[in-house]
């Protein structure tokens, strides 16, 4: 019975606390709002609206109003962009991601739908042209990734949204020469393609991918990236695409004379010979689910919806280009 009694002041002491920093966020709130706008008497100090919005936005977030909490933080970073302060604007707008994401899961005050989804990326938009603005371009890139993250759990707008942010964040990250904190935008982007079934977009992203490593002299993960590639094709039946590759990655050192480029050999001579054993042996002794990627690992080929008989003249299951005549088909593979 004590121990109920102390945990109902306990409780009511809590809810008291969330009361009282509610009323105290309202009341900054109006102060900001004053300071920013200023009168007929006074001019307006964003500086000191920038802070009382601050403050304002953190009372909000202890007492779980997430979405007034938000508000006040858009505020914080517009009048921070208004005094020239890009970089402080960039967090506060980054703060804002997280606040709206908070909002849609924990207190539902936000709808998870797609004007909700989009407005995280807006947030996370601003955000990385504020820090761009102040040179900061590896934040600039790393902020679009991370917003990407959040919104990708929020059903099919989220993951569509999260393709356009990823593709963002690679763009400022490569462009800017910061490919060595590319990588796990490229890895989790890839991952996202292979959900959603974008197994040929998945391997042109591996390819892009690779040629980052390139210039990082990643050679290990650069060799992954082909072999990646080669099973992507191999999964949707484009067998032919999957064998000009592995003729293109040949012509690269790195990945010449590596355990990556025999594996990629054996599979494709096993579809070459329409062999679905040497096909499954290869995998299995070559230890392919360890040395690849979780999201390709886990296409164990062959793929059983797709028949390897004729594979290499069909063009694969995705129109390739038409029936290709065998007397003309070099073997690439020799």
């Amino acid at each position: 019975k004590s121990s109920r009694t102390k945990l109902c002041c306990f409780d009511r002491a809590y809810i008291k606390s969330r009361r009282m920093s509610s009323s105290e966020a309202e009341k900054i709130l109006k102060q900001a709002d004053s300071a920013a706008r200023g009168s007929l008497f006074r001019s307006k100090d964003l500086e000191k609206a920038s802070l009382l919005y601050d403050d304002a936005s953190k009372q909000f977030h202890t007492s779980r109003q997430f979405r007034k909490a938000l508000l006040a933080k858009e505020r914080c970073g517009e009048t921070n962009e208004e005094t020239n302060n890009a970089f402080i604007a960039a967090r506060q707008y980054d703060q804002c991601v997280l606040l709206g994401s908070k909002a849609m899961t924990e207190t539902k005050e936000l709808e998870m739908n797609k004007e909700s989804i989009q407005l995280l990326s807006e947030f996370a938009t601003r955000a990385s042209g504020c820090y761009a603005v102040s040179s900061r371009m590896q934040q600039s890139g790393e902020c679009l990734a991370k917003c990407a993250r959040i919104v990708e759990k929020y059903g099919k707008e989220g993951e569509e949204t999260a393709i356009k942010l990823y593709e963002g964040a690679l763009g400022v990250l490569c462009e800017n020469e910061l490919e060595l904190y590319a990588s796990d935008s490229f890895r989790s982007l890839c991952a996202l393609r292979c959900k959603m079934g974008a197994f040929r977009e998945a391997a042109e992203l591996c390819v892009r991918f690779a040629v980052a490593c390139d210039t990082i002299n990643s050679t290990a993960t650069q060799r992954r990236c082909y072999l990646h590639a080669i099973i992507a094709y191999l999964w949707i039946g484009d067998a032919n695409e999957a064998e000009q590759s592995y003729a293109d990655f040949m012509e690269i050192d790195a990945f010449a004379n590596s355990e990556e480029s025999l594996i990629s050999y054996e599979l494709l001579k096993g579809y070459k010979e329409e062999n679905t054993g040497a096909i499954e042996t290869t995998w299995r002794e070559r230890r392919v689910p360890e040395i690849a990627d979780a999201c390709f690992s886990r296409l164990r080929l062959p793929n059983p919806a797709i028949p390897l008989r004729g594979i290499f003249f069909s063009g694969g299951m995705t129109g390739g280009g038409g029936r290709e005549d065998p007397d003309d088909l070099d073997d690439d593979l020799t």
